[in-house]
């Protein structure tokens, strides 16, 4: 997933179209944690919202007996998100915690709690086409290039600082 091309997006999307089966393979994750590492999403929403239902029911179920309550709940959730028009603003955060709950949450009342937050602030968010996501993701690099660079010289400043100070 480092290198994002046109021909990666079409297969994601392909195999979004093909998660009929509600099975998540490996592939199928890639296009939630695309979403999580970037925020941002080029997929068709009413395929998306699928994946990402089968998703949150997996992430509650990696936890040790969900509750009764925690399953009416997600129910709630997964309505919301299947009657939602289009993608939130929080779909990022969403990602991120579907993909690794435990990360987060020692147990899956704190999720759940956590997800119900983002999905009662459910507001739309853009959807990009392949090529303005392509661009946006390239932005996103050079963003995070530069902010390396940055770190980079100030750490050699800082070096250079202490090695002149100890040369006094």
């Amino acid at each position: 997933m480092d290198q994002i091309t046109n021909e990666s997006l079409i297969r994601l999307e392909a195999l979004l179209s093909d998660f009929v089966n509600h099975d998540i393979k490996a592939e199928q994750n890639e296009i939630i944690q695309l979403i999580a590492k970037t925020g941002l999403s080029c997929f068709i929403w009413d395929q998306l919202k699928i994946l990402l239902c089968f998703k949150l029911q997996q992430a509650i179920e990696s936890y040790e007996f969900p509750s009764e309550i925690i399953q009416q709940k997600i129910i709630e959730i997964q309505k919301i998100i299947q009657n939602s028009k289009s993608e939130p603003l929080s779909l990022q955060r969403f990602c991120e915690l579907i993909l690794s709950p435990r990360d987060f949450y020692s147990g899956p009342l704190k999720l759940i709690n956590a997800l119900e937050k983002l999905t009662s602030v459910w507001s739309q968010n853009q959807t990009y086409s392949q090529d303005q996501f392509l661009q946006q993701i390239q932005l996103i690099i050079q963003k995070n290039q530069l902010q390396q660079q940055q770190e980079n010289n100030q750490i050699t400043n800082e070096t250079t600082n202490q090695q002149i100070i100890s040369a006094l």
